[in-house]
């Protein structure tokens, strides 16, 4: 199969080829011999192009002409220098080739120097021929070289005065432009001449870019912070700074942060005049005791202000700003239990609940503490049974109960009145602790996650 149409391919191809420039008794058999094949010469880059007389939305001149050009650009080949800033940096060959498509588009626009050998017109087609001296390329993009590392070395001396005065994000901006002035001409070996010495130019600006970015600091207020689980920190939102790397602050940095508990859910903030960034805590909504807060400087955004440019774009991807931590100690809050139970009247000797309510906060990590007074949290149930109906020697009981959620200053937080549980077994009694039964069944099932997420969420 694979053989088949790799035949079918080439049939295509040789079918395509031909009936572009037939060289047999057709409408080309009295064509000069550069349309019938392309010229070949080792000094030039050659550019043959036609366009159809009819259907044309434009002159068949200029259309001719642009093919041309179109090809003599082609045949104009990119290629990456082992020693050049994107061979350095190991950036993947899809950007390479997104690198090398830019550049030969942006080098369409400097074809100076090109000259018209030859044209030729059919009834049909009219056909040009152009030609670009390899040498007269070579000197006006050496000088199309020179002049773009003086605008970018202009630039990064402004970026380099900009960061001595504190002004980072000016700074960046300028280092910036100064990438996008040189970014024709990243795939080779750049060299500047600096106090005596040749140093690789595209290299020093990328790490000078990197260098600048890194010295961007954000200060937290503390070096950690307790937040008590289900609550939000005592001083909210928490005051960050941006500051550089002498301390001096930062205005206008976008920042990003996140928390460990929700780590799909971004805060953004922005630093003020005074450098300080205001980043709003929610509610601790975890079962960990420790957890942090992580935030960084948006420099996509600041990249995206600063360059229009694809390519500068895609070639700044890979700089990113360091990451800063807040160690978050979430406190976990206390239980006292206090459970009443009645059957029928009467106390009852071996609790049923307490063993299923003290499991659940356990396994959350809660503690739980022997006094009121000593508790963050009061958790108080009380229930009782009533006898119901007999029939048929099944004997049925009617339950009343109560869940109470209090905190130190008897404020109460969560309260679940149940009124429609019953039991039933061979004796009021049994049905009675049936009932209870149930009570501990709906208590870890429904009434536990409901109160949880009241006090926790």
């Amino acid at each position: 199969m694979k053989n088949i149409l790799y035949l079918l391919i080439s049939v295509i191809i040789v079918f395509g080829c031909s009936s572009t420039k037939n060289t047999g008794n057709g409408y080309l058999a009295n064509a000069p011999d550069w349309v019938k094949q392309s010229p070949t010469n080792p000094g030039y880059y050659y550019g043959v192009g036609s366009a159809t007389k009819a259907n044309t939305n434009m002159d068949f001149h200029e259309k001719a002409r642009q093919n041309a050009l179109s090809e003599l650009a082609g045949n104009i080949s990119v290629n990456i220098s082992a020693s050049s800033v994107l061979s350095q940096y190991e950036y993947d060959d899809n950007y390479s080739e997104y690198f090398k498509d830019n550049i030969k588009l942006s080098s369409d626009e400097y074809l100076e120097g090109y000259e018209l050998v030859d044209s030729w017109d059919s009834e049909e087609q009219y056909w040009v021929y152009y030609r670009l001296s390899k040498e007269k390329y070579k000197a006006v993009k050496a000088q199309r070289k020179n002049d773009a590392i003086s605008k970018s070395m202009g630039n990064l001396e402004q970026a380099i005065e900009f960061k001595d005065a504190g002004k980072v994000k000016e700074s960046i901006r300028f280092n910036i432009k100064a990438l996008e002035d040189v970014k024709d001409f990243l795939a080779e070996d750049l060299k500047v001449e600096v106090d005596g010495a040749q140093q690789a130019y595209g290299s020093e600006l990328l790490s000078g870019l990197t260098d600048v970015v890194q010295d961007i600091r954000i200060v937290y207020p503390e070096e950690s912070i307790a937040v008590r689980r289900g609550k939000s920190p005592d001083v909210n939102p928490i005051v960050a700074k941006v500051v550089d790397a002498s301390g001096r602050k930062l205005s206008g940095f976008k920042i990003n942060s996140f928390l460990s508990w929700n780590p799909g859910g971004s805060i953004v903030s922005e630093s003020d005049s005074k450098g300080e960034a205001r980043i709003e805590i929610g509610i601790a909504d975890t079962k960990r005791n420790e957890e942090f807060l992580e935030s960084s400087i948006d420099l996509d955004k600041l990249i995206r202000e600063s360059t229009s440019d694809p390519v500068v774009r895609k070639l700044l991807q890979n700089i990113t700003t360091p990451d800063y931590v807040l160690p978050i100690n979430v406190v976990t809050p206390s239980f006292f239990i206090e459970i009443n139970e009645n059957n029928l009247g009467n106390p009852l000797e071996k609790s049923i609940l307490f063993p299923e309510i003290v499991d659940l906060l356990l396994k959350d990590g809660f503690t739980l503490v022997d006094r009121a007074d000593h508790a963050d949290l009061v958790l108080k149930v009380t229930a009782i049974t009533k006898t119901n109906t007999q029939r048929n020697g099944m004997y049925s009981t009617t339950m009343t109960a109560k869940v109470v959620v209090t905190d130190t200053f008897g404020q109460q937080l969560y309260e679940k009145t149940i009124d429609d549980l019953s039991g039933l077994s061979d004796s009021f009694e049994a049905a009675g602790l049936d009932a209870y039964e149930a009570l501990g069944n709906r208590y870890q099932i429904i009434i536990y996650p409901e109160m949880y997420k009241k006090l926790f969420k």
